[in-house]
């Protein structure tokens, strides 16, 4: 008889989709996408039991009827935020380009989509981020919202995204295949060899797993999400939800740590704003970041012969009324010019 026990630190085999997909099925949130939505969903594979990745190849080209759009001066931007699951019936990009005279009528320039990357549940802020570089198929398919960022160019309105890169969750492949996972079920926390992420928060506002931002493997990572929505779908800005979690300096206890300057999440903000610049030298960079003056003021300074400013912006939070900060060379933009749609999540 051969002694099955189970052995310390025995190399389990962990089954997961590619971190880098751009398009994922999920056998929990598939069966109730509306097929007005989504048609022609691939169907989930027999046998599996989590996300999967799906490569298509052969693929045709989107017609791309805009391809210079000269975006509005950054002092200039009247942003308009989006929920995506909030803002009409359907919860979906159809909605958005149905309604581009209702944007037109109310004078914005911008829209800055909350996240729309493939994220855990169909019902969400999105900021539950699992795979980065996939669209989340409860608000449509990749065709649709290149069709709404080619529309917005054509009525003069730039495109931002909303993205969650300070942390990821639990179907995050990066999360499972270095975890800890002392029930055996396939799911767990970072464990001590993750790469990617830090097995405990090195900030004290974290939620889901933190990102290590000081790692290569990390930077390269991010730097591919950002060149994936700025090259694939001409998206004109990010906002960096949560930036005061790019730090390695800091515990989940210590708040004065987390909100006091750190050089490191300074270098590594100017390297991710810098490569997004690189590959559109006019790129918005919005920072969910209210720090100290030394720090906003390094940045606020930074690449100014270049006409590249930091910009940066207080997201709104349970309780709390919205607020937009925005730093420039010489002047605030006036802070009564940010509209947003969608309830409070719950």
């Amino acid at each position: 008889m051969v002694d099955q026990t189970p052995i310390a630190n025995t190399p389990m085999m962990v089954k997961t989709a590619d971190p880098y997909s751009t398009l994922v099925l999920s056998p929990f949130d598939d069966p109730y996408i509306p097929t007005n939505t989504y048609p022609n969903l691939p169907d989930y594979p027999a046998g599996e039991e989590r996300e999967v990745t799906v490569l298509q190849t052969g693929q045709t080209d989107y017609p791309w009827q805009v391809t210079n759009f000269q975006k509005p001066k950054k002092e200039d931007l009247i942003i308009y935020e989006v929920l995506v699951r909030d803002f009409d019936g359907d919860r979906n990009f159809q909605d958005l380009i149905d309604k581009i005279d209702y944007f037109k009528n109310l004078n914005v320039n911008a829209i800055q989509l909350m996240p729309i990357m493939e994220f855990e549940g169909n019902e969400s802020w999105g900021y539950n981020t699992s795979f980065h570089m996939a669209l989340d198929k409860f608000y449509g398919t990749e065709d649709k919202l290149k069709e709404f960022v080619d529309l917005c160019h054509q009525n003069g309105i730039a495109v931002l995204l909303d993205v969650a890169l300070n942390h990821a969750f639990g179907r995050n492949p990066m999360v499972r295949m270095w975890m800890e996972d002392p029930d055996n079920d396939g799911w767990g926390a970072p464990s001590s060899e993750n790469p990617y992420f830090n097995q405990e928060a090195r900030h004290s506002y974290n939620v889901g797993s933190d990102f290590n931002h000081s790692n290569p493997l990390t930077k390269a990572y991010v730097k591919q999400v950002v060149n994936h929505w700025v090259s694939n779908f001409h998206i004109d800005g990010l906002r960096w939800d949560l930036t005061k979690g790019f730090t390695q300096n800091c515990t989940a206890s210590d708040e004065n740590c987390t909100n006091a300057y750190q050089s490191d999440r300074v270098a590594v903000l100017k390297d991710y704003a810098d490569y997004s610049w690189s590959l559109d030298p006019e790129h918005y960079v919005i920072f969910e970041h209210l720090g100290t003056n030394t720090e906003e003021k390094e940045w606020a300074d930074y690449r100014v012969s270049r006409r590249s400013r930091w910009h940066f912006k207080r997201h709104p939070t349970l309780g709390k009324n919205d607020r937009f900060l925005c730093r420039t060379l010489k002047r605030l933009c006036r802070t009564r010019r940010y509209f947003r749609s969608g309830s409070q999540q719950s």
